[in-house]
């Protein structure tokens, strides 16, 4: 897989969680599930990828559980615009400098 392959991640993900003996609930299961909540915010299901993280909220495992929190709040980060440069992945339209 390419960089850029993100529907192609998604497949990947989705089958690695549902053939991973314990599925989600298992440490590898929910390590998985964060990679593909981060292959659909870049694919740009981002209310997808929130739902998939806050669902990892109630995972057996801490790591897992903190490494979701993590990734969350940086998805629901406000978006900041200074100088007319975007500094958030999700805005594209900014101009690089304003005039």
């Amino acid at each position: 897989m390419r960089a850029g392959e993100y529907r192609a991640a998604v497949t990947a993900f989705t089958q690695a969680i549902a053939s991973y003996p314990g599925g989600m609930t298992s440490r590898k299961g929910g390590e998985y599930a964060v990679w593909l909540a981060q292959a659909l915010h870049a694919k740009g299901q981002t209310a997808e990828a929130k739902e998939l993280l806050m669902s990892i909220e109630k995972h057996p495992d801490g790591d897992v559980r903190s490494v979701a929190d993590s990734v969350l709040y940086i998805y629901q980060a406000p978006t900041h615009i200074i100088f007319g440069v975007c500094f958030a992945c999700t805005c594209i339209n900014a101009p690089v400098f304003a005039s």
